[in-house]
């Protein structure tokens, strides 16, 4: 079972990332975070940046697993995006399966501290 506040952050991240909003979703970060092969927020937010000018998505994604244990939380899951690049590209769909490390905050807010990715087979 994923808890609320897991389910409520993912559909912020889908929120962010899908309207192309790059300082919404790196807000989603720790200040330290890395995500892939960027490390902290301000370099994931300049990376999203370029992402989003470059195409717009379309992400849809599910939780497979999840486990907190104190002010940690392991997850892990699958999505599928589609990818169409400006102006006028031709869409791409991918498939993924991601592995995220929360961290609660002292407000008791959570935030990825570490954010991986592999590409599935179409």
């Amino acid at each position: 079972m994923v808890p609320p506040w897991a389910q409520t952050f993912l559909e912020a991240w889908y929120a962010a990332y899908n309207g192309g909003d790059a300082a919404g979703t790196a807000k989603l970060f720790t200040v330290d975070a890395r995500f892939g092969p960027h490390k902290g927020r301000a370099a994931i937010g300049a990376d999203l940046k370029t992402t989003f000018a470059a195409a717009t998505y379309h992400c849809v994604g599910r939780f497979e697993a999840l486990h907190e244990l104190g002010a940690l939380a392991v997850a892990s899951g699958v999505e599928t995006c589609e990818e169409h690049p400006k102006p006028n590209g031709v869409s791409v769909i991918t498939k993924e399966r991601w592995l995220i490390v929360f961290e609660r905050q002292v407000d008791g807010s959570w935030l990825i501290s570490r954010e991986t990715w592999e590409e599935l087979p179409p």
